[in-house]
């Protein structure tokens, strides 16, 4: 029967446990590493982008306002796409 990984059955309820397997193991591990990355490339695209779109808007157009949607969209795009290419290179 397969499970999710790491879980195992005790009376009769499912718990998080160790991964039964050193494969499982790694593949824990892979996703906590892929999360991390996500996270602190996600931050830093954020804040460079608001801190550009700021400063575009401020010399450009003189009006000081930042592009909240874009600096989301472009931090999302970037956090799963710069961890994704370790993880695709060892392939």
């Amino acid at each position: 029967m397969d499970r999710p990984l790491g879980f195992h059955h005790l009376n009769g309820r499912a718990h998080l446990g160790q991964p039964s397997t050193p494969q499982q193991g790694m593949d824990v591990m892979k996703v906590k590493s892929f999360f991390r990355s996500f996270v602190i490339v996600f931050a830093i695209c954020f804040v460079v982008t608001a801190i550009v779109s700021y400063l575009y808007s401020l010399i450009a157009h003189g009006a000081g306002t930042v592009d909240w949607e874009v600096a989301f969209r472009m931090g999302v795009i970037l956090g799963i796409v710069i961890p994704l290419i370790p993880l695709l290179e060892k392939k």
